[in-house]
């Protein structure tokens, strides 16, 4: 089994507090990109690992993101 990747991200403070300040059309188009990008790079990780007996999984990773209207927070799902 291969070593965990580790990584630190700083700064994610001042960006919530930047986003709370934008007009909330703004940031959550700031958001959905982000995290529609973010989660590529994921989707692309987990096809490339795939089991490759049809190849039909690997074909299927894709990219949903959904944002909460009440709060200037979301998530990415692969599916």
């Amino acid at each position: 089994m291969s070593n965990p990747i580790e990584f630190k991200i700083t700064g994610l403070s001042e960006l919530q507090t930047k986003l709370e300040n934008l007009p909330k059309k703004v940031a959550n188009r700031v958001l959905r990109v982000s995290l529609r990008e973010a989660g590529k790079v994921v989707a692309v990780a987990m096809a490339a690992h795939a089991p490759r007996e049809t190849g039909f999984l690997a074909e299927h990773f894709g990219v949903r993101v959904s944002i909460k209207q009440q709060d200037i927070a979301g998530g990415a799902c692969l599916g």
